[in-house]
């Protein structure tokens, strides 16, 4: 008989990642050099034999409160996508926060809409039958 392990079809898999989330998340945790992560290469060391990546979306919000972190989020941005990541933008807004004490006002950004976006694309991605898994 024939060793039908090679003719079984592999599981599709599709990632969904929020950039703020895990960024932040790695940053707390004392992994600066996550800074550069390469998502694609990770997750593909984590597949199983059974398992075929079908893509990576990575979530995120264009900052805009500083030209230095807007630069270096520009270029990882860049290089995400040089390496097939596909990425969705949400909203980075302003806020202002104002001391009860004693009523001094200043700003405060947060990122909008990743939750959402990655809720939406995974429906659209299941109606689409695009993945076996998603992560």
């Amino acid at each position: 008989m024939g060793d039908t392990t090679n003719l079984a079809k592999k599981e599709r898999v599709v990632v969904y990642v929020d950039g703020f989330n895990l960024y932040f998340g790695m940053l707390d945790v004392g992994f600066d050099y996550c800074k550069w992560l390469n998502l694609k290469l990770l997750v593909e060391n984590l597949l199983q034999q059974n398992q075929q990546l079908i893509e990576v979306n990575y979530f995120t919000s264009r900052v805009s409160n500083n030209p230095d972190k807007q630069k270096r989020q520009n270029t990882y941005i860049e290089a995400l996508e040089s390496i097939g990541v596909k990425i969705h933008f949400g909203n980075y807004q302003s806020d202002k926060i104002e001391c009860k004490r004693c009523k001094h006002i200043w700003s405060t950004y947060n990122e909008k809409m990743t939750d959402v976006n990655i809720a939406t694309q995974i429906l659209i991605d299941a109606y689409q039958v695009k993945y076996d898994r998603l992560c």
